[in-house]
């Protein structure tokens, strides 16, 4: 069956949800036409009447089926977008429906791990499906976390060794030594990545960078310094008022260290703030303080990586036009070649 590309689907899930991100890459991949919409207390109960489970991913067809699970849900829109099907045919079919078949059953045993055993990660989810910040504990109360330890058990990571293990195994599939996880702070763009905060320069010493602007942020710092030093690491602070620059986002080649440098501070995340400041925090929020000293900072940024390379030549690069598309020098040089 071929549809026109133009009739819409719709799917209900989440923005956190693994495997409502996956589906919504397929049908991007397809070109198909669809709209993504939250699955809330409000639609929930229709939604899983209609398609017979509480899971997310549902997608609702252009001819009104409400349909879960996405397996069989990338083999019917193959059929439908032959063109652009994501599962070959033949011998490369088999290979491409193991590996689909590997990250859909096991990253996933991963993922649940991660979900429901750590509170922070557990409040994180609620809140989204909620629309709304809660506390730890009212997530905990919420259904859908109760029915995480029951996804914990049913994916083999009940049990502490369980749990260690899925944990040693996330690391050999990234190919790396170890996993750090960073408290986040509260006023970032979603689209900062880890390496706007932290940045190792060796096994034994890390660079932790993070806005304290706002008084929340500075127990996502306190959490962060602690864990690296349990872990081994020297902590090297580099301090930033606001997440609009970052210090730790570093080029690193065989001769120098491209060291980001900023004119001034910006106040992110304006629209976010002053929507809280509505509701409680005064607008003052939303004003740098006078020691807001943005030289200051680039000075400390380049002796913190002088004293870490004292083989390189430290250079600070102006780097205000590359952090308004939320990144900077690492971000834009990972292909460089390895002669560099």
């Amino acid at each position: 069956m071929s549809l026109d590309r133009t009739q819409e689907y719709v799917v209900y899930g989440s923005s956190i949800s693994l495997f409502t991100r996956k589906l919504e890459s397929a049908l991007r991949f397809y070109e198909a036409s669809f709209r993504s919409e939250r699955k809330g207390p409000e639609n929930g109960p229709t939604i899983e009447q209609r398609a017979g489970t509480h899971q997310v991913p549902v997608l609702h067809t252009p001819e009104n089926w409400m349909i879960a699970d996405t397996t069989p849900i990338l083999a019917m829109l193959d059929a439908r977008f032959p063109a652009r099907r994501l599962i070959p045919e033949g011998p490369l079919g088999v290979l491409v429906n193991v590996v689909e078949e590997v990250l859909d059953e096991w990253i996933a045993r991963t993922m649940v791990h991660y979900r429901w055993h750590y509170d922070e990660n557990t409040r994180h989810v609620v809140a989204g499906f909620l629309g709304r910040e809660v506390t730890i504990e009212e997530a905990h109360e919420f259904p859908i976390a109760k029915w995480g330890p029951r996804a914990c058990r049913a994916t083999g990571t009940e049990s502490r060794n369980q749990r260690e293990a899925v944990e040693r195994e996330l690391g050999d599939k990234l190919g790396c030594l170890r996993s750090v996880f960073l408290a986040a702070p509260k006023h970032l763009d979603p689209l900062q990545h880890v390496d706007t905060m932290l940045a190792f320069t060796d096994p034994e010493n890390a660079v932790l960078s993070m806005p304290t602007l706002y008084e929340g942020d500075l127990g996502a710092e306190y959490q962060n310094v602690r864990q690296l030093l349990e872990l081994g690491y020297r902590v090297h602070r580099i301090p930033r008022k606001t997440a609009s620059v970052t210090y730790t986002n570093v080029l690193v080649t065989r001769k120098h260290v491209y060291v980001p440098q900023y004119a001034v501070y910006k106040v992110e995340a304006d629209a976010e703030i002053r929507a809280e400041a509505d509701s409680g925090p005064s607008v003052a929020t939303l004003t740098l303080p006078a020691d807001a000293d943005v030289t200051h900072d680039n000075r400390t940024a380049l002796e913190v990586f002088r004293r870490l390379y004292p083989d390189r030549r430290v250079v600070g690069v102006d780097s205000n036009e590359t952090i308004d598309t939320l990144g900077s020098w690492h971000c834009i040089s990972h292909e460089l070649p390895e002669a560099l």
